[in-house]
């Protein structure tokens, strides 16, 4: 299948459900705003959310910019700052530019006027508006098969088809955002941008075991820097993989060499594989544990091998680890091509980020936390909302609690409560809507939040807590209740 830019056409897979030709249409009616904003030398302000793909979102948008000679600052903001939000508008930039936000499109226009763009993927985020772009505007699922990223992508291929080398940046994106899911590979609009990037050269695709940089790491450090799935007593302890794979009886040095996982033979594989299957102890799902090891590879070609961006999965994590340090900076130059000293840093970084990730997601599963009508909810946790939603994401990627929606929230801040909600691993990205749940949850007790198929976070007043998490449970159970009807 071929459908057509103004400047060349994209390769996609056929499972596409939405209207693409409508949301290229209105991708390039974006481009051409920006292109206008870049010549003209205009101020441009980029405001993304602090995940990897608020990074990812921003990096592709500054790239187009550079590309037309612009200029841009940009600059992160928490999803709840709304006194932030405001002072923006008296900051005189000639266009906003807003990186996986979920702003309400009708707060932008009352705020901005007609000087901002929007790129998103949150389920009903607002009415229908010319200068935001949303997946589900156009009948694709947002946290589902695409991010806000794949939007700038869109855009800023509109308006320079040599952009396809920014491919592997949606691909990146979906990746942080789990939306490999249970399959372990991406689809629908993800599988689009997979097939531009490959045609690009900017990524290599391949089928196998999925441990982070398996294909140039040696097998123990690559089972160490794995967080999809997150099986605590490995993530970070580099000691306790090579302990773990040296019980199965496989050599895995040549000499002085160690192999690296191309030299392992199937049965070698099968092997190893086998002695995690104790690890990946769940009682919900329906497929083979060892499953979620297996699928498709996505490797950076021109990233060194052995380094954290060498693999797609792994370099979303670095974004993350930057994230949760407030290095929004040096995140957005990595994107763009900065190594050497900055790189070192961040890897050391996402050292510390796996080893506090690995920390707490122990103390939760000691506590034993229960599930209620599908959602389990943990509470008082004493870290910041960026942190949180990284944190969730890799408790939603413990074999343990699979088949459930978690959800966590912080201790009170100004009397009120930060919570991010993530599906597990195996969930059905397809059948999921936690942007729905979310979006009842929030009216319900007069809340701020919002959310898309496989994600989503509120802002909750210390004494509302429990209601929320009473409705959001009902929602699901009424999406569960709707399925099994229809």
């Amino acid at each position: 299948m071929e459908v057509r830019y103004s400047g060349g056409a994209a390769r996609v897979s056929g499972d596409l459900t939405g209207d693409l030709q409508g949301l290229i249409k209105k991708a390039e009616k974006a481009g051409q705003s920006l292109a206008k904003a870049a010549r003209s030398r205009a101020n441009i302000l980029l405001v993304a959310q602090c995940t990897a793909d608020g990074i990812l979102c921003s990096s592709i948008v500054a790239e187009a910019i550079l590309r037309k000679e612009g200029r841009f600052v940009v600059r992160s903001l928490d999803e709840s700052s709304s006194d932030t939000f405001e002072s923006l508008s008296k900051e005189n930039f000639d266009i906003y530019v807003f990186c996986s936000t979920s702003y309400n499109t009708k707060d932008l226009d009352e705020t901005f006027k007609a000087k901002w763009l929007s790129f998103q993927d949150n389920y009903a985020s607002g009415p229908l508006h010319e200068q935001a772009l949303n997946p589900w505007d156009f009948n694709f699922q947002g946290g589902g098969e695409t991010t806000a990223s794949g939007m700038a992508y869109l855009t800023a291929k509109s308006l320079d088809e040599s952009l396809i080398g920014a491919a592997w940046m949606p691909v990146t994106a979906c990746l942080s955002e789990g939306l490999d899911g249970s399959s372990r590979r991406l689809s629908g609009l993800g599988k689009m941008f997979v097939n531009d990037a490959i045609e690009s050269h900017c990524l290599s695709l391949s089928e196998g075991l999925i441990l982070y940089g398996a294909e140039s790491k040696p097998l123990h450090l690559a089972l160490a820097s794995t967080t999809r799935p997150f099986i605590p007593i490995l993530v970070g302890s580099r000691d306790g993989c090579l302990a773990t794979l040296n019980s199965t009886g496989v050599r895995l040095k040549d000499d002085s060499i160690w192999r690296a996982l191309k030299d392992f033979s199937k049965e070698e594989v099968e092997a190893m594989t086998n002695v995690l299957q104790p690890l990946l102890v769940t009682e919900s799902s329906s497929l083979a544990v060892s499953s979620f090891f297996a699928g498709e590879i996505y490797v950076l070609p021109s990233e060194e091998k052995g380094s954290s961006l060498r693999d797609a999965r792994e370099y979303a994590d670095l974004l993350q680890a930057c994230c949760c340090t407030r290095r929004l900076a040096e995140a957005v130059s990595i994107c763009l091509g900065e190594r050497g000293g900055m790189l070192a840093d961040a890897e050391r970084v996402l050292v510390k980020h796996r080893e506090r990730l690995k920390t707490i997601a122990q103390r939760i599963l000691k506590a034993e936390p229960e599930a209620v009508e599908g959602a389990v909810f943990v509470g008082d946790l004493d870290v910041d909302a960026r942190f949180l939603r990284a944190l969730v994401g890799a408790m939603a990627a413990v074999p343990k609690l699979y088949g459930k929606v978690v959800l966590l929230g912080s201790v009170p801040r100004d009397g009120k409560v930060a919570i991010h909600v993530k599906a597990s691993l195996d969930a059905d990205l397809l059948s999921i809507r936690i942007g729905e749940a979310m979006r009842e949850a929030v009216n319900q007790v007069e809340a701020q939040g919002s959310g898309n198929v496989s994600g989503g976070w509120a802002v909750v007043e210390e004494s509302k807590v429990q209601g929320f998490v009473k409705a959001f449970r009902k929602g699901l159970r009424g999406q569960d209740e709707g399925r099994s009807a229809g």
